[in-house]
């Protein structure tokens, strides 16, 4: 009964606690949402995941300004290259991988190192080590020689090729005009035109022109030497040239024979022909040819 009647007026206290209490908490409840609305947020969870971020970020800060002051400006560039830890991450896998590599390549050439060294000694031990690097300093020898060589034959080349080009360019069109004379005397005035078609030469009829391609062996011939006499001819100024020919004709048929031998006695007058042939009906088209009899 005591305990009882005890237990009324700390009931009613208590109870008076637990109102005041819950008044406190639905004012503390009503200024944080409030506050949450103050700062555009929805509730009062998003306020306390709000303060957890800022002192979390308040946290990464202090780490970072830590960190800051134990690294180097060069590391600190060099973090800033990767937007996030992932990247960061990534990139030093990728290190690791490719360090692992070049241990392997070091570690082969190592293997590699000794074994060459290992020859290198039984090479030097029995001479022919020697033996070896005097053929070596033989061949660069020979090397350098040959590539001398070959740079002044080239420039030499390149000169002729210099000196040709100018001479199609500026001289070609007479030498033409007096190939296609000759040319024309040769085929019997057949043909009576030797052109330029872009790059490619042609030879012409009165009504019908030929690549050089389509001739018959014997005009592709007689095209040439009409194109040499003319080339002579045109050079004789700078220089007198020798004409070297050994049985040219064996494809002319006689009619073209005999043209061809009246050019070139024509030619002799000026220039020294040298003409080899066992054809006896030359001795009676170029009689005052001095004659050597080969045996």
């Amino acid at each position: 009964m005591q305990q009882q009647t005890m237990a009324g007026p700390d009931f009613a206290f208590a109870q008076r606690q637990v109102q005041q209490l819950t008044t406190q908490v639905r004012a503390v409840t009503e200024q944080l949402q409030q506050l949450a609305t103050t700062h555009g947020l929805a509730d009062i969870d998003a306020l306390t995941q709000a303060v957890a971020d800022q002192e979390t970020q308040a946290a990464n800060a202090t780490s970072a300004q830590q960190l800051a002051q134990q690294l180097s400006a060069a590391e600190l560039a060099a973090l800033q290259q990767y937007a996030s830890l992932d990247d960061l991450q990534a990139a030093i896998l990728k290190l690791r991988q490719q360090r692992s590599q070049i241990d392997q390549q070091q570690t082969q050439l190592a293997a590699d190192i000794v074994t060459a060294q290992t020859q290198l000694q039984h090479l030097t031990e029995d001479g022919r080590y020697a033996t070896l690097r005097q053929q070596q300093a033989n061949l660069q020898t020979e090397i350098t020689v040959m590539a001398r060589q070959w740079l002044t034959r080239q420039l030499g080349a390149n000169w002729i090729d210099a000196s040709l080009e100018a001479l199609t360019q500026q001289q070609l069109p007479t030498v033409l005009a007096a190939a296609t004379t000759i040319f024309a005397q040769l085929t019997a005035q057949r043909y009576n035109k030797i052109d330029l078609e872009g790059d490619e030469m042609v030879v012409k009829t009165s009504d019908t022109s030929f690549m050089v391609a389509a001739l018959s062996t014997a005009t592709k011939e007689q095209l040439y030497l009409a194109l040499r006499l003319a080339l002579i001819d045109h050079l004789a100024e700078q220089a007198q040239l020798p004409l070297m020919i050994d049985d040219g004709f064996v494809n002319f048929d006689d009619q073209r024979k005999r043209a061809a031998w009246q050019t070139l006695a024509t030619v002799a007058r000026q220039h020294q022909v040298l003409y080899f042939t066992n054809e006896t009906a030359a001795l009676t088209q170029l009689p005052t040819a001095t004659v050597q009899q080969l045996t």
